[in-house]
């Protein structure tokens, strides 16, 4: 995503699939400041991904990743489902 937006300097055109008629780039289309932050951001949140994910340290990256979804990352226990019979 971050490859795609910086390689845009206009917002993209996102059709709403319920109303095929609709672009949601609306909500930008008379704010390019606004659009110029929500790029900015999320090439700041890439950056710190890429930084988590290229951690040599396990519990490193654990908490550098915990600062970009919040502490509770990974602290709850998966279920496997049950099938129905």
């Amino acid at each position: 995503m971050n490859e795609f937006l910086s390689a845009n300097d206009d917002p993209p055109t996102i059709v709403n699939p319920a109303m095929p008629g609709e672009n949601f780039n609306r909500h930008w289309k008379n704010d390019k400041e606004g659009y110029k932050k929500f790029k900015a951001a999320i090439s700041d949140y890439a950056k710190k991904a890429a930084t988590a994910n290229q951690a040599l340290d396990l519990e490193e990256s654990i908490k550098l990743w915990r600062k970009l979804f919040g502490d509770s990352l990974g602290l709850k226990q998966v279920v496997p489902h049950r099938q129905i019979r």
